[in-house]
């Protein structure tokens, strides 16, 4: 089922999915979230891509791969964010390979994981901690 922390990945997997029918030319894949609403249910999806024709056959596909997940596309209309795909530059085929299987599986009505979580995300270091250096400086 689809959760509010998971939205990144869930598109991520999808931008997978959508570059594979696409041939590796799909930009970025953000999706429109209400303000007053939880993250499961969407106002929209963007795909960047060339083409008109193509960019609306993506964007048709990803809401239909999205509500497999669990989301919900509503009109809710009022102002909205921009929730982005999690990064998807340096993929192992293993990962890409995982993610399809996860949105074939949800397309097909199967049963289907949760997304891969590749790396934790960023944290700034707290003030108690030093900071890291790119380079060490005692020579």
């Amino acid at each position: 089922m689809a959760s509010a922390r998971e939205l990144p990945l869930d598109l991520r997997d999808v931008a997978v999915w959508l570059d594979i029918l696409e041939g590796g030319m799909l930009g970025e894949v953000l999706a429109a979230v209400n303000y007053a609403h939880d993250e499961t249910l969407l106002s929209g999806l963007l795909v960047q891509c060339d083409e008109p024709e193509l960019r609306r056959m993506l964007r048709a596909e990803g809401k239909r791969c999205l509500t497999a997940l669990g989301y919900e596309f509503v009109p809710t209309g009022g102002d909205v964010y921009s929730v982005s795909a999690a990064r998807r530059n340096g993929l192992s085929a293993h990962a890409k390979v995982s993610m399809i299987a996860r949105i074939k599986a949800a397309l097909n009505g199967e049963e289907f994981g949760p997304p891969i979580v590749l790396d934790p995300p960023p944290r700034w270091p707290t003030a108690d901690e030093p900071p890291q250096d790119a380079f060490d400086d005692d020579f």
